[in-house]
């Protein structure tokens, strides 16, 4: 789990990590809202490295 204060970094993507995944396994992106206000993601970029 990640947490991430967006209060700041407005605009711009933010890196959570890597993590390797089985060919063929489905991934899964979770949001929490155990948070003091709204919780909100525009978009999620999943990039594969070579």
């Amino acid at each position: 789990m990640k947490t991430v204060n967006q209060r700041t970094g407005g605009g711009q993507w933010i890196y959570l990590g890597t993590w390797n995944f089985s060919q063929g396994a489905g991934i899964k992106v979770v949001l929490s809202d155990n948070a003091d206000g709204i919780v909100v993601a525009d978009a999620v970029r999943l990039v594969k490295e070579q």
